[in-house]
């Protein structure tokens, strides 16, 4: 079964009333600590506007390799080609929800998705977390839903525990790592857990 944002606030006890949402790198109308999804859809309440293939803007890699060019894919040096490959190989088709985030800052959510925005791909800072969301040539399309709540850290965890599970037959077949399918941008669901994906020293500094 496919997520919907709404579905999975509720799983852990939020209301989805107080859901709000609004286009990528437009401002967010609150400085309290929460949740945030980056969506292809404005509905929160369904699982529309999906996307087959990941749409990889081959312009950007060209930028990430020269920018970092310690990046590899299993352990050789990357090439457009074979980057492509491998995020497409962790896009779910059935899905609208790409990343899921959270904050506990007193930045609050306002803050946090603004780190995000201005975060370069192949820099570390300020917040380099999802940062295979700037590969998509879609990425001023995206919607972000966030919500308020208390305990963020444990809140996230819970919601992308409940979205692995939901994910369909179908798209475990096709992941490179069907054994952890998180959201696109999602690399951990938590310290020591996280995605085979093979992609290393794709940041500056990375050792």
């Amino acid at each position: 079964m496919a997520s919907s944002i709404n579905q999975l606030v509720e799983s852990v006890g939020l209301s989805a009333g107080r859901l709000r949402v609004t286009k990528w790198n437009s401002e967010v109308e609150s400085s309290s600590i929460g949740i945030y999804f980056l969506s292809t859809s404005k509905d929160p309440k369904s699982n529309l506007s999906l996307i087959t293939n990941a749409p990889i803007d081959e312009n950007i890699l060209k930028f990430w390799i020269k920018k970092v060019p310690t990046i590899k894919v299993d352990g050789t040096p990357a090439t457009v080609e074979k980057l492509k490959l491998r995020l497409d190989s962790f896009w779910l088709p059935d899905e609208n929800i790409l990343y899921i985030g959270q904050t506990k800052s007193g930045k609050g959510l306002k803050g946090r998705l603004n780190q995000y925005y201005d975060t370069e791909l192949g820099e570390r800072k300020p917040h380099a977390g999802g940062h295979w969301i700037k590969t998509l040539k879609i990425l001023n399309d995206l919607f972000v839903h966030y919500i308020p709540c208390q305990h963020p850290e444990d809140t996230e965890k819970k919601i992308m525990r409940q979205f692995v599970s939901q994910v369909s037959e179908s798209t475990l077949k096709k992941l490179f790592d069907p054994s952890l399918p998180l959201p696109f941008a999602n690399l951990e669901l938590e310290r020591g857990t996280r995605k085979n994906h093979g992609i290393s020293k794709s940041k500056l500094g990375d050792d």
